[in-house]
């Protein structure tokens, strides 16, 4: 007996263990200068998780990401016969797409792995991790903003990790907290409907994390991440509401919901002060040609109370509006793939550039790409989204509603965000990949379970 618990425990031990390089990963992947340490990761999981990938989750990966290889042989092809920047655009396909592509396989080779170790409580462990990422990311922004509010401002330059260091990094920050709330949401959600939750904490322990992130998020200070509370909050009430049995009562229960929301809301317009001024920015944004900022970068343009426009919204504006007719006029299939496409289209046409990116991956994919490359996109995602929905309502899966939050997360931030690039793109990508093979995983199990019990055959 001795012997036999001693097998057990060293069994469990090792379970635990195999965790331990995934959530590390989760960790590091939106820390930059951690390039080397990530690869060595990928690397690792690679060799830990290849024996558990077989034939029919190859198949379930390839069917589901079809649509990505098709986008893979137009960027290929573009780069063969369009393009006029082909050493440029080979050099970020081979080190950026491919790398992403590589990486959403990982993310389905990983959940296969973590099927065969736990089974059942697969989806669980996988997702816990990811809440684990949220909640050290959303503790790290509320020490570091308790710091720098303590009157150590000098000091809090360049710290870690991101929120006020000189480099930015609220976008980083607030990708990963949008995760966390996303699983978050569900679990509200499913609690509240008594269905089967995720985490499988209580209703009073998940809000009170949800208050947490939510939080941190706030105070990250990321306005479209802040946008995009409010609309998983909102798609979550609607997804609630039309599950809810009796809507009259539902009504009920939304009002407090609602009047949460606008306190949400409000406190987040009171904390960032770019709010205020944004109305006049965006007229001064969208006039692009009187005012050149957009290309040069100095002498911003000045509102009528002398004060200066907001950079990051006019900015934003401004890039999303130029790169909009650099694909209508020039572009219609795309000047080549590639990270900082708007900056070469814009120096392809102007002579000069603003940046690297346009701040919108939609914008970025169009120039990119052009037309075949957001039609390709816009089906990967539609159909994916269609497929989860309709798993959902069919079997109520959580990892279903988990799935189609990350998905609409990821495509809403696209919109205002270029997060269709770098570690963005390959964490997103993983986190799908996985999900989806664990949710498969799920429904058949569940089917297995069903005519076993009615005794009939698949």
């Amino acid at each position: 007996m001795i012997v036999v618990d001693n097998i057990k425990n060293i069994s469990n031990l090792n379970k635990a263990l195999f965790l331990f390089p995934v959530l590390l990963l989760l960790l590091i992947w939106s820390i930059s200068g951690t390039v080397a340490l990530r690869h060595l990761l990928l690397l690792v999981l690679v060799l830990v998780n290849y024996k558990f990938f077989d034939k029919k989750t190859a198949l379930d990966w390839c069917r589901r990401f079809s649509f990505l290889f098709l986008l893979t042989a137009w960027f290929v092809s573009h780069a063969l016969f369009i393009t006029s920047d082909a050493g440029w655009v080979w050099s970020e396909i081979t080190s950026q797409w491919l790398r992403a592509i590589l990486v959403c396989l990982l993310g389905a080779m990983v959940a296969k792995s973590f099927v065969e170790q736990y089974g059942a409580s697969a989806g669980k462990f996988f997702s816990w991790l990811c809440l684990i990422m949220g909640l050290v990311y959303g503790s790290l922004v509320l020490l570091t903003s308790a710091y720098y509010w303590l009157g150590n401002r000098d000091a809090i330059t360049g710290f870690f990790p991101f929120t006020f260091s000189a480099r930015g990094g609220k976008l980083e920050v607030s990708f990963v907290l949008s995760i966390a709330l996303a699983l978050v949401a569900v679990d509200v959600i499913q609690g509240f409907l008594k269905r089967k939750t995720i985490l499988g904490l209580s209703l009073r322990k998940i809000c009170f994390v949800a208050f947490f992130l939510v939080v941190a998020m706030l105070f990250a200070g990321a306005r479209n991440a802040l946008i995009g509370v409010v609309f998983l909050a909102l798609s979550g009430t609607f997804m609630w509401f039309l599950a809810y049995a009796n809507k009259r009562k539902a009504l009920l229960i939304l009002f407090p919901v609602f009047l949460l929301l606008a306190v949400f809301v409000y406190f987040a317009i009171s904390m960032d002060q770019r709010w205020q001024y944004f109305h006049e920015t965006l007229l001064l944004a969208l006039d692009t040609d009187h005012h050149s900022a957009w290309l040069t970068r100095v002498d911003y343009p000045v509102m009528a109370s002398g004060r200066a426009v907001d950079v990051s919204a006019y900015e934003r504006i401004s890039w999303i509006k130029v790169g909009a007719k650099l694909f209508w006029n020039d572009y219609m299939f795309g000047y080549g793939y590639g990270r900082e496409v708007f900056g070469h289209a814009l120096m392809a046409k102007f002579g000069a550039s603003a940046g690297g990116h346009s701040h919108s991956g939609y914008i970025d994919l169009l120039l990119a790409g052009g037309l075949p490359a957001i039609v390709l996109w816009l089906g990967f995602v539609f159909s994916f989204v269609a497929t989860v929905v309709k798993i959902y309502r069919r079997s109520h899966s959580p990892y279903a509603l988990f799935l189609f939050f990350v998905l609409m997360g990821f495509n809403g931030r696209m919109l205002l965000d270029s997060v269709w690039r770098d570690h963005y793109l390959q964490l997103h990508f993983f986190i799908v990949a996985a999900l989806w093979i664990i949710l498969l995983s799920a429904e058949r199990n569940l089917t297995s379970n069903f005519n076993e019990n009615t005794g009939d055959t698949p």
